[in-house]
């Protein structure tokens, strides 16, 4: 009477005749369109950016935002743009049909989602997947790419939630091929990572629900490899683990099953979840089919139940106990847990479980009533095999053919990279053979140059003593040139050192040097004690105009080499530039003494200087240090 029971998997038994909806006509879209929307994608309307990011942080919140933006009739958006352009209204649909599927709401509209997959298609479809190895095309912008996989997906999606798994697995296809076509794989990080480990997860769960659990576990590893780039929550990772598990278990391969659900309780950050009692369930059920333990397992599973968190929990542990009940044709004792199960659940998939064990049960108790009541129930779900085996096929035929597309770019990656490495290597070898022609050519050089000094010396004395004329002019001159070159250096510089006196000369700077006399500045004392001693605005524009006179462009010079400093920094400057003390200055400012040193302290770590008078005396006048 055993029979494999694939517990926690979302069991997918009752599906319609696979039909395909009748696709989004594609817009036609001039290139002109499409060179403004890839523009603008990087300019997008600020409230639906701020909707964006809230999504992938808090979808709840989101949600509650996009209701106040709705319409009275929840469908056309209203108010989400400025202006009534395509792009805004299409990339406001995605975000609407993107928050009702993460809040667990129906789609509500398909129609609309379908014109904007259609639409994000018409923009990216004309560039085609990149050739070579590298990376995204430069002309092809990322975000309007990443968009166009989302609607793909959500597109998905809502095939799913209409049982068009064959449809529904397509477009979850086309979002991977999105990514992965145009992304190198450096790029999936973030958001993107995090988008790839949804896609694979829906992936698993389709190809779960359809019994083909070869292609569930293959989605479902490769949702653990982007989860570690960027983890979907807190419990994906073991979520993925356990998904895994629980396609062994079915597949009979018990002691695999067992290590990744060991890997799920090691990935779990706490033991107060779901995730652990749902895998704590699974490994007691495994552990009675391995050792026929009956009596440890139950007591697992009634230990499980007592820490659900609710009744429809508890139910699913109690639909494990009823099955072990069952296997062991303990039918009385399975009777209530079974039959409490399936009355409890509002999950259609367990609902079809139950039943077909509550059918079995009261045919093997005589209860011939019963069991014709739940084979009515199971009838409406009914699928043929025929129907079963097609659909299984079409979804092979799709994950193969995902996967072929897949290798032929790859392996065009790799030629691009092998031509990419050939290009480099013939240029390296091009390089070696100019250089050896260089080498070749010098060394023939100095070979004739060697044999015309031979030349020279076997003609006579005469010949060589002209060179060394020659010779000695020429360095006469290279030192009268540096002696010159020198002599103009220290004329100009004694011209600077003497434009420099001639400001220290000036009226308001002798004044400003002067002012303060023997006067202790403390800087402990408030500044307003030393007004007698403040710059007034005339002496301040009188000091400004003598800088001016003898560093002409003072300020533009300034400017120029710090663009980030500010105006009353320049006042700063001119204050160290004639020799003033920060405590001086601060009193001629009516500053505090902190406010000053603060600033001085900014102007120093722009200028990358320990004195500012020194390091300003150098940059304005050319001159050194003689502090």
């Amino acid at each position: 009477m055993k029979r494999p029971l694939i517990i926690g998997l979302a069991l997918l038994l009752a599906w319609a005749a696979c039909h395909r909806a009748a696709e989004a006509p594609e817009p036609a879209v001039s290139e002109l369109a499409v060179r403004e929307a890839h523009r603008r994608v990087e300019g997008l309307s600020p409230v639906l950016s701020a909707l964006d990011s809230l999504m992938w942080q808090q979808p709840d919140s989101a949600l509650a935002v996009l209701w106040d933006y709705l319409d009275d009739d929840g469908r056309d958006i209203a108010r989400y743009v400025s202006t009534n352009e395509t792009f805004d209204n299409h990339y406001a649909h995605l975000l609407t049909a993107e928050l009702l599927y993460k809040n667990d709401y129906a789609q509500t509209n398909r129609a609309e989602l379908q014109q904007a997959v259609a639409y994000f298609d018409s923009l990216i479809r004309p560039t085609p997947p990149f050739k070579w190895a590298g990376g995204i095309k430069k002309d092809l912008t990322p975000n309007l790419v990443f968009l166009d996989a989302r609607a793909h997906y959500i597109d998905g999606v809502g095939y799913y939630e209409h049982d068009s798994v064959v449809e529904a697995c397509a477009e979850y296809l086309k979002a991977l091929e999105t990514m992965e076509g145009r992304f190198d794989e450096k790029a999936l990080t973030g958001h993107r990572a995090r988008f790839m480990a949804y896609t694979f997860n829906r992936l698993g769960e389709l190809f779960s629900g359809q019994f083909m659990m070869e292609s569930a576990i293959d989605c479902y590893g490769k949702s653990v490899v982007f989860s570690k780039i960027e983890p979907t929550s807190i419990y994906g990772i073991a979520n993925a683990y356990y998904r895994m598990g629980t396609q062994f278990d079915a597949l009979e391969k018990k002691d695999t099953a067992f290590v990744y659900y060991r890997l799920a309780l090691n990935a779990l950050p706490d033991t107060n979840n779901s995730y652990y009692r749902d895998i704590l369930s699974s490994m007691a059920f495994l552990d009675y089919q391995l050792t026929n333990d009956q009596g440890k397992a139950i007591d697992k599973l009634h230990h499980v139940a007592m820490q659900a968190i609710d009744e429809a929990e508890k139910n699913t542990r109690y639909m494990v106990i009823g099955s072990i009940y069952f296997m062991e044709q303990e039918y009385d004792a399975a009777l209530p847990y079974l039959d409490s199960a399936y009355r409890a659940s509002k999950d259609v998939a367990v609902q079809i479980q139950m039943a077909e064990s509550l059918r079995d049960v009261y045919r093997n108790i005589g209860n011939e009533g019963k069991a014709e009541e739940y084979a009515n129930f199971l009838s409406q779900y009914a699928v043929s095999n025929y129907e079963q085996k097609t659909a299984q096929s079409q979804l092979s035929n799709l994950y193969q053919n995902y996967h072929q597309r897949k290798a032929k770019i790859q392996n065009e990656l790799e030629k691009a990279r092998l031509r990419q490495r050939f290009f480099l290597f013939s240029v390296l070898l091009v390089l070696l053979f100019v250089a050896v022609t260089v080498l070749l050519l010098r060394r023939r050089h100095k070979i004739r140059i060697r044999a015309t000094e031979e030349m020279l010396k076997s003609e006579g004395m005469l010949h060589a003593a002209e060179l060394n004329d020659l010779r000695d002019i020429n360095n006469q001159l290279q030192n009268e040139n540096q002696k010159l070159a020198k002599q103009q250096e220290s004329m100009h510089a004694k011209a600077k050192e003497k434009e420099y006196e001639a400001l220290l000369n000036e009226e308001i700077c002798m004044d400003l040097l002067q002012r303060f006399g023997k006067t202790d500045i403390l800087t402990t004392i408030k500044p307003e004690e030393y007004a007698a001693l403040s710059i007034t605005p005339k002496e301040k524009q009188a000091l400004a105009k003598a800088v001016m006179r003898h560093c002409p462009g003072f300020d533009s010079i300034i400017k120029a080499k710090y663009p980030t400093i500010r105006i009353a920094d320049i006042d700063v400057c001119r204050f160290y530039l004639i020799g003033l003390s920060e405590q001086q200055i601060a009193v001629l400012l009516q500053k505090d003494y902190s406010t000053i040193w603060k600033r001085t302290k900014r102007l120093k770590e722009m200028m990358n200087c320990v004195e500012p008078r020194m390091h300003l005396r150098r940059l304005l006048f050319e001159l050194e240090a003689q502090e």
